[in-house]
């Protein structure tokens, strides 16, 4: 009688000390589920998935002309990606239409993150003025962008136009014979053109040319009286003195050109600003844009990019595919504005 009672009580506790282990493990896997619950961040479903990527050559699509700032932003882009990556990287030059061609070459490859497109504010500007129906703003996606500064407007060292004021002058006593020169019709630095004209009262002629070098060239060469660039495409003919910068857009000056006034100081609001990123075909795989915005990141951040940014006195104006986005969508509606204003 005492065995079975010890038997029966010997179960007793084995059945207790079971139902109390299965109480304790109950009690500590909703603990173990919320850590990785989406709530509190460290799930790995709530963030891009890694790829991949490259796994075979890139291409660069650019839409300025060889030596244009551009041009060359995105050929040290890809120099600095080939050393990270070790896959070829190819800027191709799609000059043309605006940018029209380069947007048709874009649309024309699959959205699989090996063909790029340079993006800048002259190539958001001419979709606002007329390629946004072939090209409409949603064929795209932005992925990082990597630099930002002023738009400028400059002559020959020799030309009589000593100040903005004697430009502006011979603008109001000339209606229409004052030609000025600069990358594309309806892009930022002809809004910027018409900004000061409009503002100034008075008509000019508005030359179209396929990137900033290209105006530089006509420029110096007398086929225009005035040109609309970016300060770093005109520095080197500025310290060479073949050139002079009357004018510059923003709200103070540029550390390469202190000496040069806003058009702000001058009583004139231009404000459009210059950016140089890049773009990819609408409808690629997330992850692959992520990873193209981190590679573009580490491009730039490289010595050899770095160099280049200061040699040239380019200010950095890295964003990645998040920030861009939210950028360039915003000029892209402020340039509807304008052009609308401005261009009828």
């Amino acid at each position: 009688m005492k065995k079975s009672l010890s038997r029966l009580f010997a179960l007793v506790l084995c059945v207790g000390l079971i139902f109390t282990m299965s109480a304790c493990n109950s009690a500590t896997t909703p603990q173990s589920s919320d850590a990785s619950s989406p709530a509190s961040g460290t799930s790995e479903s709530s963030e891009t998935p890694k790829v991949e990527y490259p796994t075979k050559p890139i291409q660069i699509f650019n839409s300025s002309s060889a030596g244009s700032p551009a041009d060359v932003m995105s050929r040290e882009i890809a120099m600095a990606l080939e050393q990270i990556t070790g896959q070829t990287v190819t800027v191709v030059n799609k000059t043309g239409g605006s940018g029209g061609v380069m947007f048709a070459a874009v649309l024309a490859e699959e959205s699989d993150g090996y063909t790029i497109g340079t993006i800048t504010a002259s190539q958001i500007a001419a979709l606002q003025a007329g390629l946004n129906e072939e090209f409409p703003i949603e064929s795209f996606e932005f992925v990082a962008n990597t630099q930002i500064g002023p738009y400028c407007i400059a002559v020959t060292a020799d030309s009589p136009f000593q100040t903005l004021e004697d430009l502006i002058q011979y603008g109001i006593d000339n209606p229409g014979k004052l030609q000025l020169g600069g990358q594309g019709t309806g892009s930022a630095l002809h809004l910027t053109a018409l900004q000061l004209g409009r503002d100034a009262g008075f008509a000019f002629t508005w030359l179209p040319y396929e990137g900033g070098s290209d105006t530089v060239k006509n420029l110096l060469g007398g086929h225009c009286q005035a040109g609309m660039a970016a300060p770093t495409t005109v520095k080197q003919y500025v310290d060479a003195g073949q050139l002079r910068v009357l004018a510059i857009t923003g709200d103070k000056p540029v550390d390469s050109m202190p000496d040069v006034p806003t058009f702000q100081s001058l009583g004139y609001d231009l404000m459009l600003t210059q950016y140089r990123g890049f773009f990819v075909k609408a409808g690629i795989d997330p992850a692959i844009k992520q990873a193209i915005s981190d590679l573009i990141d580490q491009a730039a951040h490289t010595e050899s990019f770095q160099e280049y940014m200061e040699e040239n006195a380019l200010p950095d104006g890295y964003m990645d595919w998040e920030e861009f986005s939210e950028y360039a969508l915003a000029d892209y509606e402020n340039v509807g504005k304008l052009t609308e204003e401005l261009l009828g």
